[in-house]
């Protein structure tokens, strides 16, 4: 997939350099997930308020909280301080509430019926 993306955008920007990234370039890391999607960890909420304190930058803390509070602890924990490091935030700002009002979710699979029917932790983060 990076390598696809990469091909991508060098498409678009001949000043994007081309890279070859192998399976042994990647590390993933599962330790930050907390209890799983759509529930807030410590962790990712501390890093939520110091990304928009310090920088600005708004995050979600279903993934880019929780993704960049856990990648911080990694990179200390490893000794990687020194390391050059892209956090590539994904994050949407697209209100998509007007969408959301016409859409019947119980045509969508039952596994998101949950989502529509019950708050999530990250509704009440937000009021």
């Amino acid at each position: 997939m990076i390598n696809s993306v990469n091909k991508f955008m060098k498409k678009y920007d001949d000043n994007v350099p081309l890279l070859k990234v192998v399976k042994e370039d990647v590390t993933l890391i599962t330790d930050y997930i907390g209890d799983g999607y759509a529930y807030c960890t410590e962790q990712g909420l501390s890093t939520i308020d110091d990304m928009s304190r310090f920088e600005g930058i708004i995050l979600d803390p279903t993934y880019t909280g929780k993704a960049l509070g856990g990648g911080i602890d990694w990179l200390k924990k490893n000794g990687k301080n020194d390391k050059t490091v892209l956090f590539w935030n994904t994050y949407n700002s697209v209100n998509l509430s007007r969408f959301c009002s016409q859409i019947e979710y119980r045509t969508l699979p039952k596994v998101f019926h949950r989502y529509f029917e019950t708050p999530t932790q990250e509704e009440e983060w937000i009021q």
